[in-house]
């Protein structure tokens, strides 16, 4: 057969009749022979086409130098179609097309085209995205054609990467890092160990601002795109995460149609692509409606994390107890939530010991983490134990702002400096401290995972937690639980530690068969198998 060159057109039909080989027609490459002086006189194909449309664009190049074409009636070859393609996938053949049709329009149309080609693709764009938006069965049909549209106008030619493109969103990384902040960041740090990813992966971190100096950003498997507002207008603009979060970086993704978008943050934008895995929390939910919480706060929430809830293509929980409300409270079908567990750090056999006699608070401080109770709790105890001490690591988030100045009153009346409150501290000094502690208190009301006792544990400390589901899930036996998060309840848990006298040693081999279940390389794993499906 030929093929009937069509402008503006995805595909080229192919002429079955044989009745009239115009000046439109073109040898079809799937079986065409070619006289080497064709090939001395206009070139090779075009290599930047790889698949489809390079046939058609050197039948143009050979009819201009005036090169004649024969057609057999009788076929001397049989073809059986896309025995070699098939195993790419449908979508990324309609990916070739749309981005060749371009080229081959582009390159050998009239006059006009290049000037209608930019309409064209808006118009081409505009569909597409509806046919994503509005029919799921054709959504993977419609995005392939989007990404194929955006190859040409960015200037991707050639041979499209078969590696799968995972997108993670990391604004949490930038400045100092807690919770989210430092889950994701032990996720990319393990994923940077493992060379072998490159061949099939292609991650591409989003940052809002200034990207944070971390030594596993330049390996090959990852790309970096700063995406905030001082990239669009410069250093001078503010430094807005809702703009970042909820506008500029959806739009950015349509751009660049990463496979799957990795968002911890709890909550997805309304205009974020398909392919999106959210990590979401029983928390959020209870966020939406605590009443000490701003407006904004409770809005944004409902807003963005209920759809997330309706709307992203899998939920990842960070445990089975936390698995199990999301599906209660938010309605989600289990089929989409995969639950993905968090982990403790590898800890060093010896390291720095911070010496004292003290109580350790780790995490942010608000009202459901009950630090005041704990304060509380502590004065009770050290007003029997004049060596005891307490640190708290953290910022305050209550609102307003309450702990230094309930630390300042508790020091009065002990009359010593027995209450430390410090805002951050490095790895290394958080280490030294969880390893010198008689015991962590963290005794929240609410708790998807909880890392600060399961790192305390790690170092042979015991952790004193809430009677919580989860914590039972994956502390068991080897935590001092507390009946309520009232101070009497904490004072009494805090002696049974100190008097249990129980060394670091039975602590880390009650803790060891915990510890190998909560590993960051188990971690990653369970996130490119989530990847993969």
């Amino acid at each position: 057969y030929a093929g009937l060159v069509r402008w503006l057109a995805l595909t080229l039909p192919h002429d079955r009749s044989f009745k009239d080989k115009r000046r439109g027609a073109y040898a079809i490459g799937a079986g065409m022979a070619v006289h080497r002086d064709v090939f001395a006189r206009i070139g090779l194909l075009d290599e930047e086409y790889f698949l489809y449309f390079e046939d058609a664009d050197f039948s143009v190049r050979a009819r201009q130098a005036g090169i004649p074409f024969l057609w057999l009636r009788e076929p001397a070859v049989t073809h059986r179609t896309s025995e070699s393609t098939r195993e790419l996938g449908s979508a990324l053949l309609l990916r070739y097309h749309a981005r060749n049709s371009l080229r081959f329009n582009w390159r050998n149309g009239p006059w006009w085209l290049p000037v209608l080609l930019p309409f064209w693709s808006l118009w081409m764009l505009a569909k597409q995205l509806l046919k994503a938006a509005f029919m799921p069965a054709s959504r993977r049909a419609a995005l392939a054609v989007t990404e194929g549209i955006n190859d040409f106008w960015l200037g991707r030619t050639g041979r499209i990467s078969r590696r799968i493109s995972v997108g993670i969103e990391c604004e949490s990384l930038e400045g100092t890092s807690w919770g989210i902040g430092r889950m994701t960041q032990k996720l990319i740090a393990e994923l940077s160990r493992r060379p072998e990813l490159k061949d099939r992966f292609r991650f591409t971190l989003y940052f809002n601002g200034t990207v944070p100096e971390m030594p596993w950003l330049d390996r090959e498997m990852f790309a970096v795109r700063s995406v905030g507002l001082r990239t669009v207008l410069g250093s001078w603009a503010p430094l807005s995460f809702s703009v970042y979060y909820y506008v500029l970086l959806p739009l950015r993704l349509w751009l660049d149609c990463p496979d799957a978008m990795y968002w911890p943050n709890y909550m997805l934008p309304l205009i974020a692509p398909p392919g999106s895995l959210v990590m979401l929390t029983e928390d959020v939910w209870h966020e939406m409606r605590n009443p000490r919480r701003p407006l904004r706060y409770k809005l944004g929430y409902r807003v963005f994390a209920n759809w997330a809830a309706r709307h992203a293509t899998r939920i990842m929980a960070i445990s089975h107890a936390s698995r199990d409300a999301l599906v209660s409270l938010f309605g989600i079908g289990p089929e989409r939530v995969t639950v993905n567990e968090l982990a403790v750090d590898d800890v060093p056999a010896k390291g720095a010991v911070h010496e004292g006699n003290y109580i350790l608070y780790v995490g942010q401080a608000f009202e459901r983490r009950h630090l005041r109770e704990c304060l509380t709790a502590f004065e009770k105890v050290a007003a029997g134990d004049t060596e005891l001490d307490f640190i708290a690591i953290g910022p305050d988030k209550y609102s307003p702002s309450v702990i230094d100045s309930m630390i300042a009153g508790i020091n009065g009346r002990l009359g010593r400096t027995a209450v430390r409150r410090l805002e951050h501290v490095s790895n290394q000094e958080l280490a030294a401290y969880y390893r010198g502690a008689r015991a962590v208190l963290y005794v929240s009301d609410l708790e998807a995972f909880g890392l600060p006792p399961i790192e305390a544990l790690a170092y042979g400390t015991r952790p004193i937690v809430n009677d919580l589901r989860v914590h039972h899930e994956i502390l068991g036996q080897a935590a001092e639980y507390v009946r309520s998060p009232e101070p009497d309840d904490i004072a009494r848990a805090i002696g049974n530690v100190l008097g249990a006298g129980v060394s670091r040693e039975e602590i880390l081999k009650q803790a060891r068969p915990i510890l190998e279940r909560y590993t960051w390389s188990a971690h990653a794993d369970r996130f490119i198998a989530i990847v993969d499906r």
